[in-house]
């Protein structure tokens, strides 16, 4: 079956990536078929739109209830990364740069913030919990099958889709370069480790908790570190 018929749902942990590769997707298939209504956004307590082909959820019981015929599809990441940006986020009620004026208002409020200890431990164990149900789901799934990476596969769009097997004259042309970056590119304009006044403590606390999980913590940690370095 050509890629851009192909029916995709993604289960995500928050902060993951998940939006980003959503819309990926439904670029691909725009592209071929006109088709931009084509993602059923059912993020934490609505209802999945099954007449739709690509699904966004953080519920897994709409993951383990897809269809048959959906490729199914959970971003990793390091929970540090995700659970951290999701306290900022709440914090600070921005959670896309969607355009240039908000950029400019996140940065302007983008001040210190100091991240509770206790509440971070909580979100990681939040993060931990749902990870532990999404990869049971995919253990117990024998379809097509995929994890993404965010290191390498939200930062790179043909890593991203050579990855999932779409693979064209359409994504091997400048198409990426010109259109993509312009709809779905946008990156917080702000590095959030440099908005946490109290980060040691929370990279210490991450480091004694017993997460499991290791998805590329090493890059997150050697960052953080050369962060602390550069502030002596």
């Amino acid at each position: 079956m050509p890629s851009e018929h192909k029916k995709y749902i993604i289960c995500a942990v928050g902060r993951t990536g998940s939006t980003l590769y959503a819309s990926l997707l439904r670029e691909h298939r725009t592209a071929f078929i006109n088709d931009r209504d084509c993602v059923s956004w059912s993020a934490t307590n609505s209802v999945a739109d099954w007449n739709k082909p690509i699904q966004h959820t953080h519920q897994i019981k709409i993951f383990n209830s897809a269809p048959a015929d959906y490729v199914r599809i959970v971003p990793i990441r390091c929970i540090l990364d995700s659970a951290l940006s999701e306290i900022i986020a709440t914090a600070t009620d921005y959670w896309t740069m969607l355009n240039p004026a908000v950029q400019e208002k996140y940065k302007k409020c983008a001040t210190k913030l100091f991240i509770n200890v206790e509440m971070f431990i909580q979100q990681v164990g939040f993060h931990k919990v749902k990870y532990q149900q999404s990869l049971q789901s995919m253990d117990q799934w024998n379809g097509e099958k995929y994890f993404l990476t965010y290191n390498k596969h939200a930062v790179d769009y043909r890593a991203f889709y050579s990855y999932l097997n779409i693979k064209s004259d359409l994504i091997n042309s400048q198409w990426i370069d010109t259109r993509l970056p312009k709809l779905i590119n946008a990156k917080m304009s702000v590095d959030k480790f440099l908005l946490v006044e109290n980060l040691k403590e929370i990279l210490d606390a991450y480091k004694s908790i017993d997460v499991v999980y290791n998805f590329d913590d090493e890059i997150t940690f050697n960052h953080i570190e050369n962060i602390l370095k550069e502030k002596k």
